[in-house]
């Protein structure tokens, strides 16, 4: 998911493995615009032409700090296979040879009892910062209260801030901003007038987020569109069955024009489900987190819009985040930019670079 997120090792490896047969068929994400018979609110217009434009002036911290060199630093991903998961981690990496400190990048393995031990080890070899990347801390939380007793920061990435257990800091998306521009794009791209499949998973407290922010927007912007059905996934089984689930639901409710999946590897499955259920060119195809794979599916017409991140900076924004941690000007969160793409702006490479040189900016708020 987003970066998601982005997801754990079998998120990648499907993506992998469906990219060649999403480029073979037909572009869910073609066709013409809506032009349907509700209204589009000036105000839905507005936030998705926002929304695609590119980011122009520097979104992040503007107070510089003197940032101390020498730090050990371990970083936990949530899957060495996970696209953002890892992403986040080089960033991590990059700042650290930046700040002068020595970074160690744990692979989580997608398990929380590895997450978990992952951090007690970084405390008994007296790392001075943790960065967790894609862990919800809810699921490490007697490992964070040790942490926390040895005065050892954790700085949490891409998970939005939960009720429970706290960490001293937080780097994350808008999530909730998220859903309202990826409805917003619905609602314009439909002429007020669309018929909504959502795909929902709910392991991700982040994802949930995003998604009830977007049926929330629909409801409250446009009052000819619906949720006709909604579809649950888990990442462990969606390779056997997520394509033939959007197949199904595409042939129970026919006039559906729009199917959300909330992350870019889910979308290429659920691409296979619409053109299983001959919908391509009539049902069009929207997701999230601007992986490579899904960036090559807006290029080529199989998914029709992406709302990208750029999980590096992630890593960037958590190394920001613990060095005024250790100078004494403790922040409590960063947000990242998002923005989205579809066949008017994509861009011609792999993925969004941010638009603006992020490692330039945090290397002169660090006397770098």
């Amino acid at each position: 998911m987003s970066v998601s997120m982005r997801r754990v090792g079998i998120v990648v490896l499907l993506a992998m493995a469906v990219l060649g047969v999403a480029a073979c068929g037909g572009g869910s994400g073609g066709g013409d615009s809506g032009g349907g018979s509700g209204t589009v609110p000036a105000a839905v217009s507005q936030r998705v032409e926002n929304a695609k434009s590119p980011v122009k002036n520097w979104p992040g911290p503007t107070e510089s700090i003197k940032a101390p060199t020498s730090k050990k630093i371990v970083a936990i991903t949530c899957s060495s296979q996970g696209y953002g998961c890892v992403q986040g981690g080089i960033g991590v990496q990059q700042a650290g040879e930046a700040l002068g400190w020595d970074v160690t990048v744990v692979d989580g393995k997608g398990d929380p009892g590895v997450w978990n031990s992952s951090i007690q080890q970084a405390i008994v070899t007296k790392a001075d910062g943790i960065v967790l990347l894609a862990i919800n801390p809810q699921l490490v939380q007697g490992a964070l209260d040790k942490a926390k007793t040895a005065d050892i920061p954790v700085i949490s990435t891409f998970i939005p801030k939960l009720p429970g257990p706290t960490v001293d800091g937080y780097v994350s998306t808008d999530h909730v901003e998220g859903g309202k521009i990826l409805a917003d794009w619905i609602i314009e791209d439909s002429g007020g007038d669309a018929s909504v499949l959502m795909l929902n998973e709910k392991a991700f407290p982040e994802l949930v987020q995003r998604n009830e922010a977007l049926v929330k927007e629909l409801k409250d912007q446009c009052p000819n569109c619906e949720v006709a059905d909604t579809v649950q996934l888990s990442i462990g089984t969606m390779g056997q069955e997520l394509a033939p689930a959007v197949t199904s639901a595409l042939q129970r409710n026919p006039n559906i024009t729009h199917v959300v999946a909330p992350f870019d590897s889910s979308g290429i499955l659920a691409g296979q489900g619409i053109r299983q259920a001959g919908k391509t060119g009539q049902v069009k195809l929207v997701s999230a987190e601007g992986d490579p794979n899904g960036i090559r599916a807006v290029q080529s017409g199989e998914q029709a819009v992406d709302l990208a991140t750029v999980p590096p900076w992630g890593g960037w924004a958590a190394s920001d985040l613990l060095a005024r941690q250790f100078a004494g000007e403790p922040v409590d969160s960063e947000v990242l930019p998002q923005r989205l793409f579809d066949e008017s702006n994509v861009p011609s490479g792999e993925g969004w670079d941010g638009d603006v040189d992020y490692e330039a900016e945090f290397k002169k708020l660090w006397g770098r």
